[in-house]
């Protein structure tokens, strides 16, 4: 795998891509179809899920 498959994205890091608080952050990562694993009460997505998860999201994603 390459490093963008097995980078980890952390909510922390959802906040900053998107330029949004935590609130909103969590309300990504809960979303339907949102790609993301947890671990405790941690909430973990592949980079290269995530970059995924966004191509095929993107329209949604900029109209809300």
């Amino acid at each position: 795998m390459n490093d963008e498959a097995n980078r980890i994205l952390t909510v922390k890091d959802i906040q900053e891509r998107f330029g949004c608080g935590k609130n909103q952050a969590y309300a990504i990562v809960h979303s339907n179809g949102f790609p993301c694993f947890q671990i405790g009460k941690r909430y973990y997505v592949y980079e290269k899920a995530f970059t995924e998860w966004l191509e095929r999201n993107q329209r949604r994603v900029i109209m809300k």
